[in-house]
């Protein structure tokens, strides 16, 4: 069979003729070209490492979106805290409020009875009945160590120049 030919005696393209090509088949011309190129150029060796952080786009736009919501999140958080913890301080404030409202409650409620009113105004005002005598008692420590059966106390005791100078006032 004949190889069709265009005008003018070219290929069937228009291109060059066919009469340069040689006569092997295209896959055996490339495998030589290919053993010359293996015996003149040193063949590199290329390593891939694959680390072991290296992720996809996938991977670090998620990364990307979590890191992100924390970042939103945590001032709220913070905030929240925070008053929870107002929140507490209060409540234990109030507590104690409390606890001091129902004491002075009860004061209160005793000073309503008469009798108690009574008693306070003998105690604290001096006051007595008509027709009572009041009489004070002033404590003496003394008398009453000496009664009680313990030794009064000295009081305190003179520094030595105190002492030196009674000295040169009792020579005089």
């Amino acid at each position: 069979m004949s190889a069709r030919r265009g005008p003018s005696g070219q290929g069937p393209r228009g291109g060059r003729p066919d009469r340069g090509r040689s006569r092997r088949p295209s896959s055996t011309r490339s495998r030589a070209r290919a053993a010359t190129a293996k015996r003149t150029t040193p063949k590199i060796r290329r390593i891939r490492f694959k680390a072991p952080w290296r992720m996809s786009g996938r991977t670090a736009v998620i990364a990307l979106v979590l890191s992100a919501l924390a970042l939103s999140y945590a001032y709220p958080v913070r905030t929240y805290l925070e008053q929870r913890a107002d929140i507490n301080e209060l409540r234990d404030s109030q507590a104690t409020q409390a606890d001091r409202i129902a004491e002075l409650e009860a004061e209160r409620a005793k000073w309503e009875d008469p009798e108690y009113v009574r008693a306070q105004a003998r105690e604290r005002l001096l006051l007595v009945k008509p027709g009572e005598q009041l009489i004070i008692i002033i404590d003496d420590p003394e008398g009453a160590a000496a009664d009680a059966g313990q030794t009064p106390d000295p009081g305190p005791q003179d520094t030595w120049y105190e002492d030196l100078w009674e000295g040169f006032k009792d020579s005089q």
